[in-house]
């Protein structure tokens, strides 16, 4: 903990005190590690997703360069926010730092805001979100006393650390030198202790009866568009006929090709129905899915909130042609038909050419999240706050 003035955040010490007993509604592990998970994707990394691409070397075609390039020009110019949304990230984060100077927790800015900030940031910045829904337990009425103005402030912190002082999207934690010296290392927004106190704040919210609606949340109508733009005749069709792509090759949707859009379909609506989390789709294997007459059965061995198995079947049947953009009968079909794998991981890592791996491999996180961003902005939807949580 770090040391401010006596008797200070009596409340923000209760929440974060890790040897607090009989609180088991403010902990827990499943609920933490999604947060963390959830936060550190509204900043992804650019990494290389194309195995093609990735293995070549400097001198097959300059791909080492390419991608410096490309890091050095998101670094620069592409920082994942609107110009007005940075305008408002640095406004709350100057208003955290008065905040923080005003308690006299720290007495310089650069003790905070820095690339080497503070051992105690995290609790800072938990501090700083209490102070506005509720310091020491007390509600907080108003706009700024809700939980979505918490995420706000909280998504600030993770991206003025993150891109502005270069600190990414690594969990805060303690590491160790080759001498011996212990400091900290991460992002100090992406903690365990912001995690918790933001899942315990959720929580009294709903229970004082307020509506919380994650920033992440894909509805039904994002569903419906990102169905009709897949299903464009250009984007949907598959061209045996290689003289006739299926894509214009000046479209700036070109991204992603028919298979690939397929593949999306498919783990969308399969998240979504199933309310799992992305990374659980993208480990279902063909033999866990069975069709019969107008329904699909999916088994799943194992789930993050069923850790011991006894998980029940799903048991899905074919919507109406209404309800179409939310089937995944159809969707998980489609892909199958289009795909021909009936071995193995159902989605595989797609690679160039809009064309899954021959092998065994399945889509990783990343590269999904790569291209569901990628279809976010292809029906005019801002990317930054969703991720693989958000179905």
């Amino acid at each position: 903990m770090f040391a401010p003035q006596p008797n200070s955040f009596l409340g923000l010490k209760n929440v974060l005190s890790t040897t607090h007993s009989g609180h088991g509604d403010y902990y827990n592990d499943l609920d933490i590690d999604a947060d963390i998970e959830g936060e550190q994707e509204t900043m992804p990394d650019l990494e290389a997703t194309d195995g093609d691409i990735a293995s070549k070397s400097p001198d097959s075609g300059g791909a080492a360069e390419r991608l410096l390039l490309w890091k050095q020009i998101i670094a620069s110019n592409a920082e994942g926010v609107t110009e007005n949304t940075h305008r408002e990230y640095i406004r709350l984060a100057d208003a955290c730092v008065k905040f923080l100077l005003a308690k006299q927790v720290i007495y310089a800015r650069e003790e905070f805001l820095s690339s080497s900030p503070h051992c105690n940031s995290d609790e800072m910045i938990a501090a700083w979100i209490m102070n506005d829904t509720g310091l020491d337990g007390k509600p907080a009425t108003g706009p700024r006393g809700t939980y979505t103005h918490a995420q706000k402030m909280r998504a600030s912190m993770t991206y003025i650390f993150g891109r502005i002082y270069g600190l990414g999207s690594q969990p805060w934690k303690q590491a160790r030198s080759e001498k011996g010296v212990v400091y900290m290392e991460g992002n100090p927004s992406i903690s365990e202790k912001v995690s918790s106190y933001m899942v315990s704040l959720r929580r009294r919210k709903v229970q004082a009866g307020e509506t919380t609606t994650s920033a992440r949340a894909v509805s039904p109508e994002i569903m419906a568009k990102l169905y009709d733009f897949n299903h464009r005749p250009k984007y949907g069709e598959i061209s045996n006929d290689a003289s006739q792509p299926s894509i214009n090759g000046n479209d700036i949707h070109q991204w992603g090709g028919p298979l690939c859009r397929k593949a999306l379909q498919a783990i969308y609506t399969l998240a979504f129905i199933c309310m799992l989390c992305v990374d659980e789709v993208l480990k279902i294997q063909t033999n866990r899915i069975t069709f019969a007459e107008g329904k699909m059965i999916l088994t799943l061995p194992f789930r993050k909130t069923h850790q011991f198995g006894e998980i029940k079947p799903f048991v899905l049947h074919i919507l109406s042609d209404d309800e179409a953009y939310l089937c995944p009968v159809r969707a998980v079909s489609e892909w199958i038909n289009a795909s021909k794998i009936n071995t193995g991981y159902l989605f595989r890592r797609m690679a160039s050419g809009d064309r899954p791996v021959s092998n065994n491999s399945p889509m990783t996180s990343e590269q999904f999240l790569e291209m569901f961003r990628n279809n976010l902005l292809d029906i005019g939807v801002d990317f930054a706050p969703y991720g693989t949580h958000s179905f």
